[in-house]
C-alpha cells in the first residue's frame, strides 16, 4: 500500500478556481465523539445555509475523524496523525475531505485544544471501540482548524482532497498523542493511496463566502492573463480620458495663443498704417502750400 506523498516535489502544476475553497463554518454546541477502533470520529451540527464552497459548489460538513499515524506521507514520511474533515455536496458530487496533519512539533491553536478535548473526553467515556460520549468536547467551530495558507489538492477514487502541508500541522501535545494511540489502534485500511496528479492552490482558502476575501473565478493560466487584461483595459481607459483632457488643454493654448499672435499682427499693421498716414503729407503738398 502506497500513501500519497504531500510534497513540493510531486507538484504537477496550480490549481486555483477549480480548487477554490472558501469557507465559514458555524460554531457546534452538540458534539457526539465515537470510537471506531481505527479512528475517532465526532459530529458537528448543521447549518442554516451550506459553511463551504469548493469549486463554487455547495458543501456541508457530514464528519471529522482523527487519525493516529497519518494517512498520507509529508516529504516521504508519515506524521503524528490527520485532522480528515469530510464534506458532502448539496447538489450530488464527489465528496470533499479536507485534511490537516497533526504533529507534536506543530503550532499550538484554537484547534489544538479542541483535539486534546476531543481526545481526553473519548479517553474518559469512549476508551474502546464502539463506544460514544456527548461529554466533555463543549462549543468549537472549525474555522479555527483550517490553516489560511497555500493547500495541495487531487481528486482520486470519486473523491476531491485538499491537504495542508505539515508546515502549518495543527499541534498535539504528547500527553494526548499517548491516550489516542492507548484507545484507537492504526487504521488496517486506507482511501488515499491511488497513485495521482497533485496541484497546489498558493492563494489559500477564504474564510468568506460573500466575496470580501479572495474566491478565485479561474486557476487556468489564460484566465489569469484575461484578468490582467481585464485590469490593463481599465487603467488604459483612465489613461484615455487624461489623454483627452490634456488635448483640451493643449488645444485651448493653441487657440488663445493664436489669438496672440492675430492680435499683435493686427496691432501691428494699424500701427504701420498710422505711421504711414503720418509721414506721406510731410512729403507732399503740406509745405509746398504754405512754403
Amino acid at each position: 500500500m502506497s500513501l500519497i506523498n504531500i510534497s513540493p516535489q510531486n507538484i504537477a502544476g496550480t490549481c486555483e478556481s477549480k480548487c477554490s475553497y472558501a469557507f465559514k463554518y458555524p460554531t457546534t454546541n452538540s458534539t457526539t465523539v465515537s470510537n471506531y477502533g481505527a479512528y475517532l470520529q465526532f459530529t458537528y451540527e448543521l447549518s442554516n445555509s451550506s459553511p463551504v464552497l469548493y469549486n463554487n459548489k455547495s458543501y456541508n460538513v457530514s464528519s471529522i475523524s482523527i487519525y493516529s499515524p497519518s494517512l498520507h506521507k509529508y516529504n516521504n514520511a508519515t506524521t503524528d496523525g490527520e485532522v480528515v474533515i469530510r464534506h458532502t455536496p448539496v447538489s450530488g458530487g464527489n465528496p470533499l475531505y479536507v485534511i490537516i496533519p497533526l504533529s507534536t512539533g506543530g503550532l499550538t491553536t484554537t484547534g489544538s485544544q479542541v483535539i486534546s478535548t476531543v481526545i481526553n473526553a473519548a479517553g474518559k467515556s469512549a476508551p474502546s471501540s464502539g463506544k460514544n460520549t456527548n461529554k466533555g468536547v463543549g462549543e468549537f467551530t472549525l474555522n479555527n482548524f483550517i490553516p489560511m495558507k497555500q493547500f495541495y489538492s487531487y481528486t482520486t477514487s470519486g473523491m476531491d482532497c485538499i491537504v495542508f502541508d505539515i508546515s502549518n500541522a495543527i499541534g498535539i501535545n504528547s500527553a494526548d498523542l499517548k491516550i489516542f494511540k492507548s484507545i484507537v489502534k492504526a487504521a488496517p485500511s486506507n482511501p488515499f493511496t491511488v497513485s495521482t496528479s497533485l496541484f497546489i492552490n498558493t492563494k489559500g482558502p477564504s474564510n468568506s463566502l460573500n466575496g470580501d476575501s479572495d474566491i478565485y473565478i479561474d486557476c487556468q493560466p489564460t484566465d489569469q492573463t484575461i484578468e490582467t487584461v481585464t485590469r490593463d483595459k481599465k487603467t488604459s481607459s483612465s489613461d484615455l480620458g487624461s489623454q483627452e483632457n490634456l488635448m483640451y488643454l493643449v488645444y485651448f493654448v493653441a487657440f488663445m495663443f493664436l489669438i496672440y499672435v492675430l492680435y499683435s499682427m493686427m496691432k501691428y499693421i494699424t500701427t504701420m498704417r498710422g505711421d504711414t498716414e503720418t509721414i506721406l503729407p510731410m512729403k507732399g503738398g503740406f509745405f509746398k502750400k504754405y512754403k
